[in-house]
């Protein structure tokens, strides 16, 4: 019987670390953005300067296959993965170079952190009120 005081999971627990954005797939073991229906790779893990980041984005902009839709969502990739005003360009200056291997590592370990930190709650409850 299910329990109307109870959050469900769903509502307290991250999502899944986002992986699409529109035609484009991350995959995190070669660290690239593909595009699914033109197969065309945007190595993410040689962007180590904002530099480096604009130059796919205009690369892929001036490809007569890819969309405003495209080119937007792969913004969106950009941005989810490496935290374009974060890491790159806040503030309007230009990031040192850093490790995009740590940046992703980094991201997929605090979300990870953050579910642990849910489901522990989650049994710490289950113990007091047993």
């Amino acid at each position: 019987m299910d329990d109307p005081d109870l959050t469900p999971l769903s509502e307290v627990l991250p999502g899944p670390l986002k992986s699409k954005w529109g035609p484009w797939a991350f995959d995190e073991k070669h660290l690239v953005v593909r595009h699914d229906e033109h197969h065309y790779e945007v190595p993410i893990g040689e962007c180590r300067e904002s530099a480096h980041a604009l130059d796919w984005i205009a690369q892929v902009a001036s490809k007569t296959w890819a969309t405003d839709a495209d080119v937007g969502s792969l913004v969106r990739a950009f941005d989810d993965l490496l935290d374009l005003q974060g890491l790159f360009c806040g503030a309007g200056r230009d990031a040192i170079a850093f490790d995009v291997r740590t940046r992703l590592r980094t991201r997929r370990e605090r979300h990870d952190a953050a579910t642990r930190v849910v489901v522990d709650r989650i049994e710490a409850r289950k113990r007091r009120d047993n």
